[in-house]
C-alpha cells in the first residue's frame, strides 16, 4: 500500500495483466541451470562484474540507495518490530538477489561480495505458448473445465515448481507394518481403521538431503497485455496489503480483505484511515483433524487495522492516514537478520536450481572457486 486513498474529485483505475508471471517466464526469464557439461556450481568472492558484466546467478551484495526513492524494488526479509517481513527498503543494506534483479536495479548502485554462477536456459517458453493457445480455445466458455485448468496451469506454474516435491503419500497398512514404514519413510500422521492404519508419509531420504542445504489499446486476451480500466472507482481505500475497496462509477461497492470470506462495507474500511482505529471481524472457520477423522467448525474473530509491516505510515495533523514511505536501513539494522539472510540465500539457490534442473534439490559439488580482486 503506497497511497491509502484518492483525493476528492479524482478517480482510481483498476488495471489487470493477463498471465503476468507466465508472460515473464516466456519472454524474459532464463532459468538458472547446471549444464551436463559442467555439472557444478561456480562460487566466487569479490566483484564479479570486473571479469564478466553479464554474470548470471545469485549474488550476495551490499546496496546503497538514495533516500528519496518513493518505490524501491529490491526486497529483503527484515524484522520491522512487528515480526520478520518482506520489505523494499532504502539506505544501506545487504542481501542475496538474482542477478537479473540487480541489473534492473543497477541505478541504485551495489557492490558484489560473493555469489554463485549458473548457466542459463529457456525452459518454459514452449510450454507456456502451448497452454495459452489451449486456454484461448475456451474463451467462449470461461466456466469450462478446459479454460479453468489451462488458466491454473499458467498462473500456478512458477510457484508449483518451487514447492516441496516430497508431497505426502497415503497407504492403508497392517498395524504390524508401521515400524517398517517408519524406518523407510517419515510418517506424518495416521488414522486407525479397525485392524489397519491409514498413514500419511513422505520420502525420508529426500527430506534429509534437502535439510543439509543451508494507456493504450489492449489486444484482449493476449498473454501479458494489460486490461486497462477493469474497475474505475470514484472513491477508494487501500488500508493494508491485500486490504482494499472502493465505490465504482456505477455505485457498486467492491471490498477485499485477505483471509476473510465474508464482505465488509466500504464505510467500515474507510474508518481504518483514522489513527489507532480497528475493526473486529467474525467468520466461521473449519479445522480438520486427519488423525481423528473430524472437522471442527468454530467462530473465529480477528482485528483488522493498518500496520507498518511493509512501510512506515504517514498521518496528517488530524490523525488521518495520508501516505506511506519506505523503511530506511543501515547495515547495523540488519545485524539480527544475518542468520535469516544465510538461510534465504541457500533457499533461493535451491529453489531456482530445482526449476533449472527439473527436480534436483541437491547442491552439486562446489569444485569451482575463484576470487576477484581489483
Amino acid at each position: 500500500m503506497f497511497v491509502p486513498t484518492n483525493p476528492e474529485g479524482t478517480k482510481v483505475y483498476g488495471n489487470d495483466v493477463n498471465s503476468l508471471y507466465p508472460t515473464n517466464m516466456r519472454n524474459k526469464m532464463f532459468m538458472p541451470v547446471i549444464s551436463k557439461q559442467k555439472e557444478y556450481i561456480t562460487y566466487f568472492e569479490g566483484d564479479i562484474s570486473l571479469v564478466d558484466e553479464d554474470a548470471f546467478g545469485f549474488f550476495n551484495v551490499e546496496i546503497q540507495t538514495t533516500v528519496d526513492l518513493a518505490h524501491p524494488i529490491l526486497q529483503i526479509k527484515h524484522n520491522t518490530g512487528q515480526g520478520i517481513r518482506t520489505i523494499s527498503p532504502l539506505g544501506n543494506f545487504t542481501g542475496t538477489f538474482f542477478s537479473e534483479e540487480l541489473k534492473n536495479a543497477s541505478k541504485f548502485g551495489y557492490k558484489n561480495n560473493s555469489g554463485y554462477l549458473f548457466d542459463k536456459f529457456d525452459i518454459f517458453s514452449g510450454f507456456i505458448k502451448d497452454i495459452f493457445k489451449e486456454k484461448e480455445s475456451y474463451n467462449n466458455n470461461k466456466n469450462s473445465p478446459g479454460y479453468i485448468i489451462s488458466k491454473l496451469l499458467l498462473n500456478a506454474l512458477y510457484g508449483k515448481f518451487g514447492m516441496n516435491p516430497d508431497y505426502e503419500q497415503h497407504a492403508i497398512i497392517e498395524k504390524s507394518e508401521i515400524e517398517e514404514y517408519s524406518c523407510k519413510f517419515r510418517v506424518t500422521n495416521w488414522v486407525t481403521l479397525n485392524n489397519k492404519l491409514l498413514i500419511c508419509y513422505t520420502n525420508k531420504e529426500s527430506l534429509h538431503s534437502r535439510s543439509n542445504q543451508s494507456s493504450g489499446d489492449i489486444i484482449k486476451g493476449e498473454n501479458g497485455k494489460t486490461n486497462f480500466n477493469k474497475n474505475v472507482f470514484n472513491r477508494a481505500v487501500f488500508a493494508a496489503p491485500k486490504v482494499y475497496g472502493g465505490i465504482t462509477e456505477s455505485g457498486e461497492e467492491i471490498t477485499k480483505v485477505k483471509g476473510f470470506k465474508n464482505t465488509i462495507s466500504f464505510s467500515d474500511l474507510e474508518k481504518l484511515l483514522d489513527k489507532n482505529s480497528s475493526i473486529n471481524l467474525n467468520q466461521e472457520k473449519w479445522f480438520k483433524n486427519i488423525k481423528e477423522g473430524s472437522i471442527l467448525i468454530k467462530d473465529q474473530s480477528y482485528t483488522l487495522s493498518t500496520t507498518e509491516n511493509k512501510r512506515e505510515l504517514i498521518y496528517d495533523d488530524n490523525g488521518r492516514l495520508i501516505g506511506t514511505k519506505p523503511f530506511v536501513l543501515s547495515l547495523k539494522d540488519q545485524e539480527e537478520d544475518s542468520d535469516l539472510e544465510d538461510q534465504l540465500f541457500l533457499f533461493k539457490v535451491n529453489f531456482n536450481l530445482f526449476l533449472g534442473s527439473w527436480g534436483s534439490l541437491y547442491s552439486p559439488p562446489r569444485n569451482k572457486y575463484f576470487m576477484v580482486t581489483d
